[in-house]
């Protein structure tokens, strides 16, 4: 994924380095100059620095116009870089320990958000699974702590000294706040539990940074012709290696992408980068040498004196097409790749298989395109042996987060899939798209163990034809009614100094649009004349693919002109879905006391109040810099299960419960019924409850 436009056909190299040693601008190393007193001519000579960073240059080829890609083959070029630094690498060691359990942890916290929002009743139990697991962790990282490894290594100071004491005492103290709360009964105090749970994240978050370094950082440079046109930066943490699977980077000893960008090139934007590398990266002792040639791919023909191993590669550009003004597309649409040569065994392609890179843009009327996120996908492979039906195939639909500089901008729903094709179809023969197409094909590949193949221009093997997603990838769906009232509209603002005189609501879900009719004067009168409407849709079965709502806002100009004014989406439908119940059910909720209505309405309140909160700290940062704690976080810790026996709320619902029973009569339902309606003004009923009762007293007369 070279970008050509900028770099057309330039030779195109790669260059590694560790801070500046490896670095052909800089002929020494920070390192080696010093500290040389004492040492006999032998171990000067070892020493040394010794690399080669730097690849051969090579011509690129191009595919579809766009993007150039390096045709490096079975034979990938391997860099290294030998220099000496002090060994401080127990730093890092403890940052990636700190690291493991916090990634643990905010994954954690992902799913239970998930089960909170469809309101799952066995939510508390995974808060239990995931509050038992971190409590293990911390035990086993003081333990750790405990051994004063860090002494052992030698090169302490007395800032590490204090670290160290920080690190036990934070963690010390969130274990004893798991002690104190012990376990949920119920999804009663979820809330509260997730609130102490980040704040166990942010300690650990806090923690995780050293505020002394070890290692430089770990630069590959993209050189175009003789300059140095973008580079990626990483962290010596992400990369080093340890025997211990939590004092690893986690990065280390795995193929990786890189998206080099040139951070001062002002033509660019910030979210830019020059082309997709795929690499192998190892950083450690000279000692742990074996192990990081026990982790290169299986099938790379390799030269084994060297120590790091960049594989760029090229994937094929494939692009959806543009949904107009929506802030939630549906495409129903699968993108089919041509064949791409993978080296390797098709064990190892199976259990790390090559990454897909989905980007989101947002284009404009002028075919402006503004990028707005990038997402990193992995794809299900299905080798030729394999028998395409369930449980392993087809791929699951699942959402992946589109990550930008500018945090979380949205997700996409989506499936991939890497299939094994037969020798024979590539590259001379087109593939039969009337079988592939009876199958999910998002990527198609051939996976090739053979000698040393080149890559080489294919051409496309696929139409321009565009395919629906296959009827086994697509989630089961049930049929619902949608019910819409559109009472009125409020505070329309000007659209380019234009006021909206006779605006239209169109709700969407699923693709169904519900419209209201065209109000014939919103200055007059407010209000819609006709304002309930029914349409029949369906929605999945289950509940982590329930779609958005989106409400659109248009002002009518005349002549069948209707001028867009704005958008509202509700992320998830859930929150609307109600279950059929009978008609004495029914009119007992609808017709019980005030009392009972004035506390549903107080409750429901409530609810509202925390899911909004909920969402906002989702959508701008789980846990902010400036966060402080609120009144009820303040509050001396209790255990959740003595929260649950002094519960007045449960005391009170229990009471409500008997005298509910005991006032069930008709002759009361009837009196209810008339009191309702003649008191129209009563501020506790809220306007579906007045049409609904008004409905059923016209019915009756």
């Amino acid at each position: 994924m070279i970008d050509r436009s900028r770099f057309g056909s330039k030779l195109m190299s790669f260059e590694l380095s560790l801070g500046n040693a490896g670095n052909r601008q800089f002929p020494h190393s920070q390192c080696i100059e010093d500290n040389n007193d004492g040492l006999s001519e032998n171990e000067q000579l070892e020493k040394r620095l010794s690399f080669e960073s730097q690849s051969a240059p090579r011509a690129t080829g191009t595919l579809n116009g766009k993007h150039n890609y390096l045709p490096l083959g079975s034979r990938k070029p391997c860099l290294y870089v030998k220099s000496w630094w002090p060994n401080l690498e127990w730093r890092m060691h403890n940052s990636n320990n700190l690291h493991y359990i916090a990634h643990f942890l905010e994954a954690r916290l992902e799913k239970l958000e998930a089960l909170m929002t469809v309101e799952n009743p066995r939510a508390f139990e995974a808060y239990n699974e995931t509050i038992r697991a971190l409590k293990a962790h911390c035990t086993r990282y003081l333990h750790m702590l405990d051994t004063d490894k860090h002494e052992d290594k030698g090169g302490t100071t007395r800032l590490d000294h204090h670290r160290v004491n920080l690190c036990h005492n934070n963690v010390e103290d969130i274990l004893d706040k798991i002690k104190i709360t012990g376990e949920l009964p119920n999804n009663n105090y979820m809330r509260i539990a997730m609130i102490h749970a980040y704040q166990y994240l942010r300690k650990l978050r806090d923690l995780c940074e050293d505020p002394q370094h070890s290692l430089p950082d770990v630069f590959v440079w993209l050189i175009a012709g003789s300059k140095r046109v973008a580079c990626s930066r990483l962290s010596a943490e992400q990369i080093v290696y340890s025997e211990e699977i939590t004092e690893m980077g986690e990065k280390c000893g795995r193929r990786i992408n890189l998206f080099p960008s040139n951070p001062d090139d002002e033509d660019v934007g910030a979210e830019y980068f020059a082309c997709k590398v795929d690499a192998f990266l190892w950083l450690g002792n000279a000692k742990y040498t074996a192990a990081c040639w026990s982790a290169i791919p299986p099938g790379y023909e390799i030269d084994h004196s060297r120590n790091v191993d960049t594989f760029p590669k090229y994937i094929e550009y494939n692009q959806s097409t543009v949904v107009r003004q929506n802030l939630d597309p549906f495409w129903d649409q699968t993108l089919i790749f041509p064949p791409v040569i993978l080296h390797g065994t098709k064990e190892y392609i199976k259990s790390l298989p090559p990454e897909v890179v989905l980007q989101v843009f947002d284009q404009d009327l002028c075919s402006t395109r503004e990028f707005c996120g990038r997402s990193i996908a992995v794809p299900l492979v299905k080798l030729a042996a394999e028998t395409y039906s369930p449980p392993d195939f087809p791929p699951k639909l699942n959402w992946y987060k589109f990550q930008s500089q500018k945090d979380h901008t949205g997700s996409v729903l989506a499936a991939f899939e890497l299939i094994e094709v037969s020798y024979r179809f590539f590259p001379a023969k087109k593939l039969n798209t009337a079988e592939n197409n009876a199958r999910i094909k998002y990527m198609c590949a051939l996976l090739q163990t053979e000698e040393e193949i080149l890559d080489i221009p294919m051409g496309a093997l696929v139409d321009d034809k565009i395919y629906s997603i296959p009827p086994d990838i697509r989630p089961k769906m049930a049929n619902y009614r949608l019910e819409v009232i559109f009472w009125g509209v409020r505070d329309m603002r000007k659209i380019k100094y234009t006021p909206v005189r006779r605006p239209r609501i169109i709700v969407e879900c699923t693709g169904v649009h519900v419209k209201s009719e065209v109000m014939k004067n919103a200055r007059k009168f407010s209000n819609f004349q006709e304002p309930h409407v029914m349409v029949e849709l369906e929605l999945p079965e289950l509940d982590i693919y329930y779609p958005s709502i989106n409400i659109k806002a248009y002002d009518s100009r005349g002549f069948g002109c209707f001028k867009y004014a704005g958008i509202c989406v509700i992320p998830n439908i859930h929150v609307f879905l109600e279950q059929l119940i009978t008609e004495e059910d029914y009119n007992i909720q609808i017709y019980e006391s005030k009392f009972m209505q004035k506390f549903q309405l107080a409750k429901r309140q409530t609810t509202v109040v925390l899911y909004i909160f909920d969402i906002t700290k989702l959508n701008i940062v789980p846990l902010p810099i400036d966060y402080t704690p609120s009144k009820e976080e303040s509050k001396s810790l209790m255990a959740y299960k003595r929260m649950a026996a002094t519960d007045i709320y449960s005391k009170l619902k229990r009471w409500l419960v008997i005298i509910k029973k005991m006032l069930k009569f008709k002759f009361f339902i009837k009196k209810k019924i008339m009191e309702i309606y003649q008191d129209d003004d009563d501020e506790t009923l809220d306007w579906w409850n007045k049409y609904f009762a008004s409905l059923q007293v016209k019915e009756q007369n």
